[in-house]
Parts: C-alpha cells; structure tokens; sequence
C-alpha cells in the first residue's frame, strides 16, 4: 500500500472572496496538474459542485459566509468518501 495524499480543492467564501474567483480557479487548475504528474496526490474535486456558471451557491454555507452548511458538508463528505474509495 503507497502512501496518498488528498488535495482540498480551494473554495470561495461567498462573503470575502466573492472577486477571487479566477484567482481560486487558478490555484485549483495548478493542484489538478501537480496531482496528474504526482501520483502519489489525489485531488477532492468538489469546486465543480459549489459554483455554478461562476457563482457561488450560497444556499451551501452558513450566514457567516464561511463555513459549509450541513448540505455543503454533505457534498464535501461525499467527495472524501469516493476519494477515499479509490486508494483502499
């Protein structure tokens, strides 16, 4: 059994980094080609499921802009389990 480490896509809060977007987009494009040429890394690609033609769905966060509600958690553990399906 090799060792794997999961990458945490980088995630707007709807709050503050509402204009941060392509710098998010970006950061999550390099950890997708390091994780390609690096095997032993497997990225969580949950961006894909909280941002829809660019916008943040906010309906996955709590008030405070910041922290996943229980349906953003949902999603998040979704994507760790089949993470974690695809190296045990």
């Amino acid at each position: 059994f090799k060792s794997k480490e999961i990458l945490f896509e980088a995630t707007p809060i709807w709050a503050e980094r509402i204009n941060d977007i392509k710098k998010i987009e970006k950061i999550n494009s390099l950890m997708t080609a390091e994780s390609s040429r690096n095997k032993s890394l497997i990225q969580l690609n949950f961006y894909e499921k909280i941002i829809n033609k660019g916008v943040i769905n906010q309906s996955l966060y709590l008030r405070d802009g910041l922290h996943f509600n229980d349906l953003g958690y949902k999603i998040l553990v979704n994507e760790v389990r089949l993470a974690l399906k695809s190296i045990i």
